[in-house]
């Protein structure tokens, strides 16, 4: 055989390998948690300093993945994702917190805190797309820069301050954690027990009364035990039971 020739196929075998690779590594990259209702759980410290929704992205894959061009929506539609600036690389077994705030920032930006002294600026340290999560359920999408999806998350009603993620990364098991772990391995106990009750009403509703009422909380139809405080503070397991109307004669936060 003519060792030109061998030469040449051996080059063009190099080639191949090294244009499918970067595909392949991007192709491991999963969205791994994501919060819809943050209220006290993580803040935004670096950047905007509030508690918003938060999506963490996750590198299955062996090699690093070049983001830029990606993109990411809360909706199956390409059209007008947020989409990562160029330069956006995450690395094997690495996480990407991006805010989900509907602030459309990226790392680099110069912001001024009004509540500051003297107006001091501040960097973007975080990725923040233009869109919010909506606690009542719905999806978060990425797409490559074809506008094909790399990956989804699909999610109903959420609880506040609990993420949903995957157990163990990047695997295809989805459970909920109120120990969330944004940036970093999904290591908190998933809930076992995710029931939520419905609101209490109360009738009458509060107003001002020439006398004594009657008071009538109701908790729906699966009529779970209500627990009740006549001083404003918040109920817990030791407080009364509801039995049935109680009569309030003075002022009273129920």
């Amino acid at each position: 055989m003519n060792p030109m020739r061998l030469t040449l196929h051996y080059l063009t075998l190099l080639v191949c390998v090294w244009m499918a690779f970067p595909a392949d590594a991007v192709a491991q990259v999963v969205i791994n948690e994501v919060m819809a209702s943050n209220l006290t759980t993580f803040p935004d410290m670096v950047d905007h300093g509030d508690f918003e929704d938060w999506i963490e992205l996750y590198n299955a894959g062996g090699s690093s993945a070049d983001l830029g061009g990606y993109a990411l929506s809360d909706t199956p539609a390409s059209v007008g994702a947020w989409t990562f600036p160029a330069g956006t690389v995450l690395g094997p077994g690495a996480f990407l917190l991006v805010w989900a705030d509907g602030r459309n920032d990226v790392p680099g930006t110069f912001h001024v805190r009004p509540w500051w002294p003297d107006g001091q600026v501040f960097t973007t340290r975080r990725h923040h797309t233009d869109f919010r999560l909506d606690q009542a359920g719905e999806g978060v999408y990425l797409f490559d820069p074809a506008g094909a999806v790399v990956d989804s998350m699909t999610f109903g009603a959420q609880i506040t301050d609990v993420s949903l993620g995957r157990y163990p990364d990047g695997s295809p098991t989805r459970r909920l954690s109120a120990e969330a772990t944004p940036g970093a391995s999904n290591q908190g106990t998933p809930l076992t027990d995710t029931g939520v009750s419905p609101a209490v009403q109360a009738a009458p509703i509060g107003g001002f009364f020439s006398g004594p009422v009657g008071v009538l909380l109701d908790a729906g139809p699966s009529d779970p035990p209500i627990h009740y405080t006549t001083d404003g503070s918040l109920p817990d397991a030791a407080d009364p039971v509801y039995s049935g109307p109680f009569a309030v004669a003075a002022t009273t936060v129920v």
